[in-house]
């Protein structure tokens, strides 16, 4: 017989955030590098237990995107100034790297190693 008086339920609403993520394999050659492009700053971070959340100042020309790359794997994020990656797992490292980009020309990357 079960004790229903004492029997707990846990609701887990879990939300998240959809995006669609493009993964580019292009090369990025030294004359694709724009010098006048800035490099995004200002990258602060958030984590948690299995999630880090990644801001940045946004670049000043407005027209520019941004692309991280994320151990290896470049995404373009859009002009968005912030990206969330989930699932981390304790104790590996992570490195980040993110860059601007205006039609087809990129910044320099600014890079971030996480553990």
């Amino acid at each position: 017989m079960i004790n229903k008086k004492n029997k707990r339920w846990i609701l887990t609403i879990c939300i998240f955030m959809t995006t669609l993520f493009l993964y580019t394999m292009k090369p990025v050659f030294a004359d694709n590098i724009d010098h006048s492009l800035n490099i995004p700053s200002g990258i602060h971070t958030t984590a948690t237990h299995n999630k880090i959340i990644i801001k940045w100042d946004q670049v000043k020309d407005a027209k520019k995107s941004y692309e991280i790359e994320v151990d290896g794997k470049i995404i373009d994020n859009g002009r968005f100034t912030n990206y969330i990656h989930h699932e981390l797992q304790s104790g590996k490292t992570y490195m980040f790297k993110i860059r601007s980009k205006k039609d087809e020309k990129y910044s320099e990357w600014s890079s971030l190693s996480l553990k």
